[in-house]
């Protein structure tokens, strides 16, 4: 996994969210590489900044609940 800001040269707002690839087909889409990118980047930023793992996954949990 790749941040946007490796991919380019330039400042976006999304430059610190996981970079998705380009698919081309179905199969592309379910790779956990292109569907982990866009999960961790639903992640509130708050969320993604946390140090500890209890306490990410406490907070994945909660946030995934209020989603659905």
């Amino acid at each position: 996994f790749v941040t946007n800001n490796f991919s380019h040269n330039y400042n976006t707002r999304q430059k610190i969210d996981l970079h998705k690839s380009h698919v081309k087909n179905m199969y592309g889409e379910k790779m956990i590489k292109n569907r982990g990118s866009k999960f961790w980047n639903e992640f509130p930023l708050k969320l993604r900044n946390v140090d500890s793992i209890k306490t990410f996954t406490k907070g994945a949990k909660d946030f995934l609940i209020k989603m659905y």
